[in-house]
């Protein structure tokens, strides 16, 4: 999807998603869709759900394109420096060129893959960072922007609940 979506229609899809979302009692099915929803909400090519186990490892539960295809094997394609630093902190990273960001652009990674613009958040639930969600765009720098984030964020938000409820 080349538009983002802005204002009223914004809106709206924030809210029925977020009601679907709450209404999903199974965690594969949910994983999914929510990250359908938002590569669709931000204009993403390709997105991933990790989620944190206790000992601090990361397990994939979601690879996906903008097309819904499963990425099977993708996670040696993304940004862990981006991904780990959102993990460990709990801070959202947005990078609109990532090659050519202070802090990320020399990791080996995001030279290797070329990475350009790329938008990570945390999964919280009370108060405990259970995960993440990465999106990237390869193909367009720019494409993500710092008022991308808030829309993400709700939808890492309700998430994040709607994980922990399943």
């Amino acid at each position: 999807m080349s538009n983002r979506l802005e204002g009223i229609e914004l809106l709206d899809f924030v809210l029925r998603v977020s009601r679907q979302m709450a209404e999903s009692h199974s965690l594969a099915p949910l994983l999914s869709y929510t990250i359908d929803q938002v590569l669709t909400l931000v204009g993403a090519e390709r997105g991933f759900i990790a989620l944190k186990h206790e000992d601090g490892s990361l397990d994939f539960k979601v690879r996906r394109d903008n097309e819904g295809q499963d990425l099977p094997g993708a996670t040696d394609e993304i940004s862990y420096s981006v991904l780990e630093q959102v993990v460990q902190t709990g801070k959202a990273v947005v990078l609109s060129d990532a090659m050519h960001d202070p802090q990320f652009g020399t990791a080996r990674s995001v030279m290797a893959l070329r990475l350009r613009s790329i938008m990570c958040v945390p999964l919280i639930t009370r108060n405990r960072i259970i995960g993440a969600v990465y999106v990237e765009n390869r193909s367009i720098r720019g494409r993500f922007r710092d008022t991308d984030l808030a829309p993400l964020q709700l939808f890492a938000n309700q998430a994040a609940i709607d994980i922990e409820n399943t």
